[in-house]
C-alpha cells in the first residue's frame, strides 16, 4: 500500500472517532432538556387546571349572585299579605257565632217550653208522691176534672224516674201527654208534673223509662 492510501486510512479514522466522541455531547444536551421539557408540561397542566378552577369558581359566584339578585327584587303581593288576615278575622268571627248561640250570649240556657194548659196558673191541688226502682208509692190517684192539680215526685231509687200523664186522648207520646220538669229526675230528686184536664174519667201514668212496672191511673170526678 502506498503511503497516501495509509494517510486517507488514518485521516477516516480519526474522523469516526472524532465523530464517536462528539456524540455523548450532543445527546447531553437533549436528555437534559427532555428533562427540563417535563416541569415544562406540569407547569402547563397547572395553569389549565388553575384557569378552570377560576372559571368555575366565577360561574358559581355569578350564580349566587344572580339568586341574591333575584330574590332582592322578589315583591311580596298585597294578597299575601291580607290573605292571612282575612282568614284570621273569618274565623274569629265563626267562633263568636258559634259561641253566642250555644251559650245564648252568656246567660243561663232556656229551660223547656212551658205547658200552655197550666203554665203561669196557681194549682188548686198538690199531691206527693214517690217512685223507686220498683213502683210508685201510690198507684191508684184521684182529683177533680177541670182543676189544676201538681204532683211532686220524688226519686226514692238508685235510677232515673219520671211520671208521665196520658193527656185528654189517654195515649201515651201524643202531643197532649203530661211531661214532668225535668223529664229524668235523679235518685234523691224531686220533680213536678202539672196536670188540667176537663173531662171527668180514669187517665193513665207511668214512668217513661220503666213503662211496664211503673204505672197507675189518675181518677178525675
Amino acid at each position: 500500500m502506498s503511503g497516501s492510501g495509509k494517510r486517507r486510512r488514518e485521516a477516516r479514522r480519526r474522523a469516526r472517532q472524532r465523530q464517536e466522541e462528539q456524540r455523548p455531547a450532543q445527546n447531553v444536551p437533549a436528555e437534559g432538556g427532555a428533562e427540563r421539557a417535563a416541569p415544562a408540561r406540569q407547569d402547563s397542566t397547572a395553569a389549565r387546571e388553575e384557569v378552570a378552577h377560576s372559571r368555575a369558581g366565577r360561574k358559581k359566584a355569578r350564580r349566587q349572585a344572580g339568586l341574591w339578585e333575584r330574590l332582592g327584587r322578589t315583591r311580596v303581593s298585597g294578597w299575601m299579605i291580607g290573605l292571612p288576615v282575612v282568614v284570621g278575622v273569618i274565623g274569629v268571627v265563626v267562633v263568636l257565632i258559634l259561641t253566642s248561640g250555644s251559650s245564648g250570649g252568656g246567660g243561663p240556657s232556656p229551660g223547656p217550653t212551658p205547658d200552655p194548659r197550666v203554665a203561669g196558673q196557681t194549682p188548686d191541688n198538690s199531691i206527693s208522691l214517690n217512685v223507686n226502682d220498683v213502683n210508685f208509692s201510690q198507684t191508684e190517684l184521684s182529683g177533680t176534672a177541670g182543676q189544676v192539680i201538681e204532683f211532686k215526685v220524688t226519686n226514692t231509687g238508685t235510677q232515673s224516674h219520671n211520671m208521665v200523664v196520658a193527656g185528654p186522648d189517654n195515649e201515651y207520646d201524643t202531643p197532649d201527654d203530661f211531661n214532668p220538669e225535668p223529664f229524668a229526675i235523679k235518685a234523691g230528686e224531686t220533680g213536678r208534673v202539672v196536670v188540667k184536664i176537663d173531662d171527668p174519667g180514669t187517665y193513665l201514668f207511668r214512668c217513661a223509662f220503666h213503662p211496664t212496672i211503673e204505672f197507675g191511673t189518675l181518677e178525675l170526678k
